[in-house]
């Protein structure tokens, strides 16, 4: 007999194989759907062939230039403006329109669908456009080695140029990703504000890489204690900035507002570290209060929510849980308690550093806290139940700078100490304290005045809280399932 194999049945399984998985799916997919959008569209392919076509024209000038031996600064500079421009200028603003494109074209409900967090959303589209960075990046490295052979160049800065190219596009691609979804007048021109000062202070750094002292060779703004500072800042300001545009997406129900108050405790915990370990850390401590100035902003303008959800999770914690909470819940009555201690505590570490040598100083922490604290006031006594109270916030600050500029003017054009009459205005003080304009008696008087103002703008919320707490203690009862189901 010859022997044969028993027949194989027709609906059996197949001969189980090596599982063969895209690389693509070991990312988010928002990532892979923004990458491969990102690179196929015609700003990325056109800057990215204009890019090349430059850094080769740059190369053959060198080349003339060294075999004449004729001076190379000139080359230098043109090499790092033509990096930096779509490096810092040109991708970072793509990020405008990250998300605002999604909301127009009524596509971010379907991405909702797929179960990603507006955070996942945020981060998704904004490490898109650094991995897009990052490969115009690598793109350069070429010419980065040719010019090392040609000489005049330190390897070492050059490279270490590039990384803080990358640095850079990356914060600023965080600020546009963040502020994407609010689409304003008032958002365009506060970017395009933005983008004119970061060019003033850009344009120095790039002359001070191009002109070969860079950041190996040292010194007083390059020391251990900042380079060190600078990864947990700048993470925070990536974090802070996508939770400031997902808290604009995300159902009403996601308290973000917790995770950026978070953050800004973790920027004054940072602050008070390197005060602890370093020699001199006052330029973190500064940027760090600067960085928590957008929560505390948030915290005092932002209208409560009257929706349990956002309580149980802390209710649910027992006492403790409840006292966090209070601090950390979405809405003014919880922010203005939040802003108070924050600003106490930084106002502890810079006295405790030395910041607060003179009139001048104490004036100018005077009037930043004033500047927050203030316009909320007036929100709060006039307009209690505004639910813009951001906008109102930012027209009053307009209208306070606006007059401390003007009476800085007419002051040197008449001779007349208009600055005293506006003294009493924190964002006016600001302005004075910035421009130096404050000595002897102006000074204690610009310094009572803000004082004066900040204790009274104190005072008015704490007047308004105890009304708006009732709201909030009902709150918590029904997120437990007690108490009654309608909120006053």
């Amino acid at each position: 007999m010859i022997a044969t194999e028993p027949p194989v049945p027709v609906n059996s399984p197949p001969a189980r194989t090596r599982d063969k998985v895209d690389f693509a799916d070991w990312l988010s997919p928002m990532l892979v759907k923004e990458l491969r959008q990102g690179m196929r569209t015609r700003v990325f392919v056109l800057t990215f062939m204009l890019l090349q076509a430059l850094m080769l024209l740059n190369v053959v000038l060198s080349l003339a230039s060294a075999s004449r031996s004729l001076a190379t600064s000139g080359n230098t500079i043109v090499f790092w403006l033509m990096i930096a421009v779509p490096v810092v200028l040109v991708l970072p603003l793509s990020g405008l329109s990250a998300v605002s494109s999604e909301m127009k074209s009524n596509t971010l409900e379907l991405i909702f669908l797929t179960r990603l967090s507006a955070t996942r959303i945020l981060f998704g589209k904004w490490f898109a456009i650094v991995a897009q960075t990052a490969l115009f990046i690598l793109a350069v490295l070429p010419y980065v080695v040719l010019r090392y052979f040609i000489g005049g160049v330190n390897l070492v800065d050059e490279l270490l140029g590039l990384f803080f190219l990358l640095t850079i596009s990356a914060l600023f691609t965080a600020v546009t990703v963040g502020v994407s979804p609010y689409q304003t007048r008032l958002t365009r021109v506060l970017i395009w504000a933005l983008i004119i000062f970061g060019l003033q202070a850009l344009v120095p750094m790039m002359l001070f890489f191009a002109m070969g002292s860079g950041i190996s060779r040292g010194g007083p703004v390059f020391d251990s204690a900042n380079l060190l500072a600078l990864p947990f800042l700048g993470a925070s300001l990536v974090m802070l900035m996508l939770q400031i545009g997902a808290a604009r997406i995300a159902p009403a129900a996601a308290n973000h507002t917790a995770t950026k108050r978070i953050i800004a405790v973790g920027q004054l915990a940072v602050a008070i570290g390197f005060a602890l370990f370093a020699s001199d850390s006052r330029a973190i401590t500064i940027a760090a209060f600067v960085l928590s100035v957008p929560v505390l902003v948030g915290s005092v303008c932002e209208t409560p929510r009257s929706i349990p959800s956002i309580y149980r999770p802390w209710v649910r914690r027992g006492f403790f849980g409840r006292l966090v909470g209070r601090f950390l819940y979405a809405g003014w009555p919880s922010g203005v308690p939040f802003t108070i201690l924050l600003m106490l505590g930084f106002g502890w570490l810079m006295a405790w550093q030395g910041f607060f040598a003179g009139e001048r100083e104490v004036a100018m922490f005077g009037a930043v806290c004033g500047a927050i604290l203030f316009p909320a006031a007036v929100v709060r006594l006039l307009l209690p139940k505004t639910e813009r109270a951001l906008g109102i916030f930012i027209g009053i600050q307009a209208l306070c700078v606006t007059l401390g500029i003007v009476s800085l003017i007419v002051e040197e054009i008449l001779d007349f100490p208009f600055t005293d009459i506006f003294a009493f205005l924190p964002a006016s003080a600001f302005v004075f304290a910035v421009s130096q304009n404050l000595s002897g008696a102006s000074s204690m008087t610009t310094l009572v005045g803000v004082i004066v103002t900040t204790a009274a703008s104190v005072v008015v919320l704490l007047v308004a809280l105890p009304r708006a707490w009732r709201t909030i203690l009902t709150l918590e009862k029904q997120s437990t399932g007690t108490g009654s189901d309608t909120v006053a």
